[in-house]
């Protein structure tokens, strides 16, 4: 399985500049097609949400609650710092590559790092136990290791990065932890989650989903949570398809992932939450990133 470690380098800053364009054409239908993280951009800069609650949920007496975040993934091909982004969740890293994850909430958030390695060992990378977490400004940007690279050694196999944000600081770093670790584990003990403490949790978790494709065990825990969940470019047809499961099964909260489109795009994960939810419910957004690796 793969182990990841770290080895200090001077690397060039990863520039994350973007240029905010929002896009519009028309469909054959005659339907305005708007390139759905370009509208996110829009919105988190001005503060404007009615274009982006109407194409993400349709019409609603109140507007929905927001939360976003964008990954990107650096995968190294020289020691200077070269590289090219890569989507996480579909790449497969060879053993020897190195990489870079950086992550920018486009809100206030306090931002967690969580890693669970291939050999069961786990742990947060950010905040450190010994710190405080990290309270991040719109577009600040985190990356990870701040020096150097992560590099895949071998045997191949699998680790898991979770980035968790949220408006307020966890009370219980050790509970997130044996809630994340157990969810994602397929060796986890039955009924760990019957627990009140895990159950306290889990209704606080807002997560997209694990890979590219939405599995079986991904679906049941959708209707489980009652919420609803969409990775992929979110097309005319997608958005009036998440709007009418969100509709007729009075989702309450869900989330979207919209993959990189282009070279430089990162990741753009999407929450949100209607404003009557409980306080202790869907507050907490958790997005996973995967890590496969093969031989070399």
């Amino acid at each position: 399985m793969q182990t990841l470690i770290v080895r200090r380098l001077r690397l060039v800053p990863v520039l994350a500049g973007l240029v905010i364009v929002l896009w519009a054409g028309q469909t054959p239908a005659g339907e305005p097609q708007v390139r759905f993280r370009d509208l996110v951009y829009k919105s988190f800069e001005g503060d404007e949400f009615d274009d982006l609650v109407k194409i993400t949920v349709g019409p609603q007496d109140q507007k929905p609650e927001f939360k976003a975040i964008e990954y990107k993934v650096l995968l190294l091909d020289k020691p200077e710092g070269q590289g090219v982004f890569v989507d996480p969740k579909t790449h497969q890293f060879k053993v020897g590559q190195r990489f870079q994850l950086t992550v920018r909430p486009l809100d206030k958030s306090y931002i967690y790092i969580y890693h669970i390695g291939a050999s069961g060992k786990s742990g947060f990378l950010v905040p450190r136990e010994e710190e405080e977490p990290r309270l991040l400004e719109p577009k600040q940007q985190i990356a990870l290791p701040e020096e150097g690279y992560i590099e895949v050694t071998p045997p191949p196999g699998n680790e898991k990065v979770f980035v968790i944000a949220a408006a307020k600081p966890v009370s219980d770093r050790a509970a997130l932890a044996e809630y994340v670790t157990n969810r994602y584990s397929a060796t986890a003990p039955k009924g760990w989650d019957d627990a009140p403490k895990m159950k306290e949790i889990g209704k606080q978790i807002n997560a997209t989903l694990e890979g590219h494709i939405k599995t079986e065990a991904e679906k049941l825990q959708e209707k489980k949570d009652g919420a609803v969940r969409y990775r992929g470019l979110f097309g005319p047809a997608d958005r009036k398809s998440f709007q009418r499961d969100v509709k007729t099964r009075k989702v309450r909260f869900g989330s979207l992932e919209i993959p990189p489109q282009k070279p430089g795009d990162g990741s753009l994960a999407v929450s949100f939450r209607a404003v009557d939810t409980p306080p202790g419910v869907a507050n907490v957004f958790l997005v996973p990133i995967p890590l496969t690796s093969v031989g070399p």
